[in-house]
C-alpha cells in the first residue's frame, strides 16, 4: 500500500466515521477492483501504514487546500485569522 492510498484512506475515514478501517478501506478499493483485484488487507497492516506516515503529510495537505472563504467584504460573516483543530476532529 503507497503513501498517497495511504492518504486517501485517512481522508475517507472522515467521510465515514461510523465505519472500520478495514470497511472504510475496502469502500476505497471496490472502484480499484479490476487493477488490485485482491484488496482484502490486513488491519493491522493498515494501522502501521497510518503510523508510518505520520502527521506532517496531513499536516501539509491542509496547509495547501484549506483557506478562509470569506473576506472582509463578505457580509454577516465573522473575518478573523483563527486556528481551527480540523484533523482528526469529529463534529456533529
Amino acid at each position: 500500500m503507497t503513501a498517497a492510498l495511504t492518504v486517501w484512506l485517512v481522508i475517507a475515514l472522515h467521510l465515514f466515521p461510523t465505519v472500520s478501517v478495514s470497511g472504510v478501506f475496502r469502500k476505497l478499493a471496490c472502484g480499484l477492483r479490476l487493477f488490485w483485484p485482491d484488496a482484502d488487507v490486513p488491519a493491522s497492516a493498515l494501522a502501521y501504514r497510518r503510523q508510518q506516515l505520520g502527521a506532517r503529510p496531513m499536516v501539509a495537505l491542509f496547509h495547501q487546500i484549506c483557506h478562509p472563504i470569506a473576506t472582509p467584504q463578505t457580509q454577516m460573516c465573522c473575518f478573523a485569522p483563527r486556528t481551527l483543530p480540523l484533523i482528526g476532529a469529529k463534529f456533529r
